[in-house]
């Protein structure tokens, strides 16, 4: 995958804090598409981490001089289990944090994380999502913005097309059940030809 010294010099700061606070965090997002065969220039990169709010005021006080944060932000976005972002002050790249939601999916995501790097020069080896955790994602972003958005559906039929042979399709539909993308996880598999058909 290609990835930007710019990114990894914002994303090492981040990361850095975390697991100095023994944080958990998988990346996802773009960056995670880029690694599993899917590219796209990006200025920012997606953490999903486990922040609590005993992490926030460590958490903020080892970013606030290299970040443009807010702390009250963090703590709402703890709250209500939703997202956050810095902006790296050197770099203008944002990291975009999404809270841990606790959900079997989230449990999973976490579970199946993989340690690798993060850029062809092995400057940065971090947990990546899944193959079958980021497709989920984008069914469940894309479910979420109201299934309007073109650029969200080529990204998750390309992702699943490049990788056909790499799917655990049953994985995939005890999820997406749960998620209640069912359907549209049906609507991926019979567009990118895939021979397992979801349950119904």
């Amino acid at each position: 995958m290609s990835t930007s010294n710019d990114l990894i010099v914002a994303a090492r700061s981040v990361i850095e804090v975390l697991d100095l606070l023994q944080i958990p965090f998988f990346v996802g997002g773009s960056v995670a598409s880029s690694y599993h065969g899917v590219p796209r220039s990006t200025i920012d990169v997606d953490l999903i981490a486990d922040i609590q709010e005993r992490h926030v005021l460590p958490f903020f006080s080892q970013i606030v001089d290299e970040f443009y944060a807010d702390e009250a932000t963090i703590r709402n976005a703890i709250f209500n289990r939703s997202c956050f972002n810095l902006i790296h002050l050197e770099t203008g790249f944002k990291v975009d944090i999404f809270i841990n939601q606790n959900r079997e999916f989230d449990r999973s995501a976490f579970a199946r994380a993989k340690a690798a790097p993060l850029d062809a020069e092995q400057q940065l080896c971090v947990p990546i999502a899944s193959l079958e955790d980021i497709v989920l994602a984008k069914l469940l972003w894309y479910r979420e913005g109201d299934e309007v958005s073109e650029r969200q559906w080529n990204d998750v039929s390309m992702l699943a097309r490049n990788n056909r042979g790499q799917l655990d399709q049953a994985y995939l539909r005890e999820l997406a059940d749960q998620l209640a993308i069912i359907d549209l996880l049906h609507r991926l598999f019979v567009e990118v030809k895939l021979d397992g058909k979801p349950a119904p």
